[in-house]
This record gives structure tokens, C-alpha cells and sequence, in this order.
């Protein structure tokens, strides 16, 4: 499928409009579905490896470094990318099943900035802003499988 999105793009260019400073895309459909639109916004995306520390990003997809206000690079874009992908094959957020599985960040991790304080006591204990569900590795697997096998199904 994104070979074919590939050259979609390359045969007839998505839609465009250049400023003085940046280029703003249309959004094209990727899956052939008739699922809920998901919006994107790539136009704050960044080359190389300087840091930065200003806030990016649309909040549900922003990465831990942007959330805690900690110095930030390129990687963050890759966050994003990830991100849009897993709202496609699940219904919580990233964060709260990174949580569930993995369990409260570190102290070190924790200690990297001042607002973490407003997701995590002292102890690591979250203080759930965001829902945390109650999954296991293994039934996250399986479940993910399934996903992937009838989005491909109907694909085909």
C-alpha cells in the first residue's frame, strides 16, 4: 500500500501552498477505508540535530520530551509518525499503554523537568490524566494481529 500511496504522489502531487517560510501539504487518504479522518501537521518538522525546547506538535501526539518541556530533536517527528499510526490499530492512547505495560517512568526520567510532576507523584504513581487500561503484553500482541490481518483482508 505505500508504494502504491508512493507513486500516487509522485504521478499527481498532492495540493500545495508555499509561503515565504514553509509549505503547507493537503492530506491525502493512505488506507482504503472509510475510517475517521486523522489529521496531521508535519509543517513544524525538523532537520538535523539541534535541540530545541518550544512547544510542537498537536497535544495528543506530541512526544514525552515536548510534553515535560525537556530540550528536543528530529526524533520527535518519528514520535509523531508513530503516534498517527497507533490511533490507526488501537483505541487508547500510546502513553497510557506504555504505562500499563512498561509501568512508571524512572526517577531519572521523572526528575528531567518540572511539569512531569503533574502526570507522576513522587513515588511514580500516576496520577491518571490519562487513562491507563488494563492490558497485557501478550493480549496486546494478539489483539494488534487481528487488526492487522482484516485491515489487510479488506484491502485485498
Amino acid at each position: 500500500m505505500l508504494s502504491k500511496f508512493e507513486e500516487a504522489e509522485i504521478a499527481a502531487p498532492s495540493a500545495r501552498k508555499e509561503l515565504k517560510d514553509r509549505t503547507i501539504y493537503t492530506s491525502i487518504g493512505f488506507l482504503p477505508s472509510n475510517g475517521l479522518p486523522l489529521l496531521s501537521d508535519f509543517g513544524e518538522a525538523r532537520f538535523g540535530d539541534e535541540k530545541h525546547d518550544e512547544d510542537i506538535m498537536p497535544n495528543v501526539y506530541r512526544a514525552p520530551e515536548v510534553i515535560l518541556k525537556t530540550n528536543w530533536g528530529y526524533k520527535v517527528d518519528i514520535w509523531n509518525i508513530a503516534m498517527l499510526a497507533w490511533d490507526i490499530v488501537s483505541s487508547h492512547t500510546l502513553i497510557g499503554e506504555l504505562v500499563a505495560l512498561l509501568g512508571p517512568p524512572p526517577p531519572e526520567f521523572r526528575e528531567l523537568s518540572k511539569p512531569s510532576s503533574v502526570f507522576w507523584d513522587e513515588d511514580g504513581k500516576s496520577k491518571e490524566l490519562a487513562p491507563i487500561p488494563d492490558i497485557t503484553l501478550e493480549g496486546l500482541s494478539a489483539k494488534i494481529g487481528k487488526i492487522i490481518a482484516f485491515r489487510l483482508f479488506t484491502i485485498f
